[in-house]
């Protein structure tokens, strides 16, 4: 490298900051970092200087106040070993793999240029400073003049493939008609230049786009360039190729094609999408994410330290600030992630809870009511920032924590027991592509709904409607998706959507009753007016009953719950939350969480109103 000449040496372990093996190599003294103020503004840049003998650098500190102009790296760490090192005036500082990679990419061709690496710019052996500068994320990224978010080496010539492949995909699903999607019958851009599509599979099998961290890199920017291969790549033009790959029914149109990596382009373009989701998001006048939010909406991505998934989010959130979720590397993990769930219920966010309980199987030692951040998530809570729910009447959370946060003691009202539940569903894949083995599978989980509904819930239900209209509005959680927004309740018209969803079924699960007028799809009679019907409802019903279980309790209640729960569970409603929950236990013993719930009719704040009684539930 420019500035120091240094043999590569033995990498060290990432847990040690051992210097002896570089310094055999370096006859210069270690670099030591003057120390920031802590609470001030104060940061540093690494400056990077051309000069007739080579690149010099120099570490130099700032204030955010009157930054000069700089670009900020976004890059995955990779290895922390330190093998090589950079000259810092008559001192060397050892750098890794990644870091020197990067150092050479930036070097300017003449003048100088200043930018913030985290691993330069931060001392990394000194936890005060790392949590100090964490809460400054905000500020640094916003403020550069540039992001650039480094990729390493492209394969071969792949960005030369990049450049006329990306601009294809947004075009094609601007021109293609969505029949032509839907009977595919539109060859698309994977089919038209498959060594293009075999590149853009390369480059979101990049380690970079699942980590956690670059989210709010990324977000936070003002302006943003892909440097990938040595070539830079227009981060707008990128994000609407991929954003391409997952629009029109989460990518159902791509589903079709021959690729072998096919799940890992659409998780990228999930990690990828939910960065342009938020940056939309926080762009949006007057919306603000609490973290809460913030970390439910980024669940899927990764992170090698878990305390990341809440440290490495802080400066999208509204509630940055909060003395309770402030950075502190001392903190255990369980600590961590009980401290972002209550903060969220302390401001009615209570949507980290509907992520806890005992339907999930946690890496770490938590109490129930705490989630494990460090697991992707594997569905989208009922309670979220869009949900209308407000099972809890809308007032003011009650609750506090004993033992050093391992219990939650909490006000609420006891609704009810669960007196019968459904199999847990398999992990059925709703396609555009009807075929009789999906509807017959689908058919036999509703014969099941519709069993238990006519054993346990009277004809009319206990807010005046009928049955068979509470049990739709309860298997799609009553609310209904448009382009203007959620729905609550859902409108009636989706009560005839039902109903020739119900008709499908019946003509899937019976082939042999003829039906005069109809079309004939994989072999059995079905109606085509009514597919549109049941397209919609089946996506409604999608969101909730796919990943859910319906159960019933012994007054009659109908309910959606999670895998886990069991006959005898209790309903219950707590003070301030958007939605129900189960427990185990009580009868004054200490109660565990099971999962998040929804109980038709209870969703409005009804537990709230005279009749029900609020209590303290115990919750370890």
């Amino acid at each position: 490298m420019d500035g120091l000449s240094s043999a590569p040496v033995t990498p060290l372990p990432p847990s040690e900051w051992q210097w002896v093996l570089v310094s055999q190599k370096c006859t210069m003294p270690r670099y030591y970092y003057s120390s920031l103020q802590p609470g001030t503004a104060a940061y540093r840049l690494l400056k990077l200087e051309r000069s007739s003998t080579g690149i010099s650098y120099q570490i130099v500190t700032r204030s955010l106040k009157k930054p000069p102009p700089y670009e900020a790296i976004s890059y995955r760490w990779g290895s922390s070993a330190i093998t090589s090192a950079i000259a810092i005036g008559d001192t060397y500082l050892g750098i890794t793999d990644s870091i020197a990679a990067i150092l050479k990419a930036m070097a300017p061709h003449s003048g100088y240029r200043y930018l913030w690496i985290d691993f330069v710019c931060i001392n990394q052996e000194d936890l005060f400073e790392k949590d100090s500068q964490i809460s400054l994320m905000r500020e640094i990224y916003s403020q550069a003049a540039h992001v650039i978010a480094y990729l390493g080496d492209a394969p071969g010539n792949d960005n030369a493939l990049l450049q006329d492949f990306l601009p294809r995909l947004p075009k094609f699903l601007a021109t293609a008609s969505l029949d032509r999607l839907i009977n595919q019958s539109s060859p698309t851009p994977f089919d038209e230049d498959p060594e293009g599509g075999r590149a853009m599979q390369r480059l979101l099998a990049n380690d970079y786009w699942s980590r956690v961290w670059i989210i709010q890199e990324l977000v936070l920017a003002n302006s943003i360039s892909i440097l990938y291969g040595g070539s830079a790549m227009e981060w707008d033009l990128f994000s609407s190729a991929v954003r391409a790959i997952r629009v029109q029914y989460d990518g159902s149109w791509a589903m079709r094609l021959d690729m072998p990596n096919f799940h890992q382009l659409l998780m990228a373009s999930n990690w990828v999408g939910n960065i342009v989701d938020i940056q939309e998001l926080l762009r949006k006048q007057g919306t603000k994410l609490h973290l809460s939010d913030v970390v439910l909406l980024t669940s899927q991505s990764l992170c090698t330290n878990p305390e990341d998934k809440v440290n490495g989010l802080l400066g999208l959130s509204s509630n940055v600030e909060d003395a309770d979720v402030q950075p502190d590397h001392r903190r255990p993990v369980a600590q961590v992630y009980a401290r972002v769930t209550l903060n969220g219920m302390r401001n009615a966010k209570f949507t980290l809870l509907n992520i806890a309980g005992l339907w999930r199987q946690p890496i770490y030692p938590l109490p129930s009511w705490v989630p494990d951040l460090s697991m992707p998530t594997p569905l989208y809570p009922l309670d979220n920032f869009q949900s209308k729910y407000h099972a809890g009447g809308g007032q003011e959370p009650q609750f506090r924590t004993l033992d050093d946060m391992t219990r939650l003691q909490i006000q609420g009202v006891l609704v009810d027991r669960i007196k019968a539940v459904s199999a847990t569903p398999e992990n059925l894949v709703s396609t555009m592509n009807i075929n009789l083995q999906f509807l017959r599978a689908e058919g036999e989980r509703h014969r099941e709904f519709w069993r238990l509904a006519e054993s346990h819930v009277p004809d009319v239900y206990f807010n005046g409607q009928s049955r068979d209209e509470a049990l739709w509005r309860t298997l799609i959680g009553d609310e209904f998706f448009a382009d203007s927004g959620i729905h609550f309740p859902a409108p009636e018209v989706l009560g005839k959507d039902y109903a020739n969803f119900k008709r499908i079924f019946i003509a899937a699960c019976e082939p042999d009753n003829a039906i005069d007028g109809v079309d004939t799809l994989d072999g059995f009679p079905i109606f085509w007016a009514p597919i549109q019907s049941y397209r919609r409802i089946a996506s409604m019903m999608g969101k909730k009953v796919f990943t859910r279980r319906f159960a019933v309790t012994q007054k009659g209640f109908m309910c959606l719950v999670l895998k886990g729960t069991e006959v005898g569970d209790s309903i219950c409603v707590f003070t301030g939350s958007k939605t129900a929950y189960v427990l185990r236990g009580g009868d004054g013993k200490k109660q565990k969480l099971v999962s998040e719930a929804y109980v038709h009719g209870f969703m409005m704040g009804e537990a709230m109103g005279d009749g029900y009684e609020k209590v303290w539930l115990d919750i370890e």
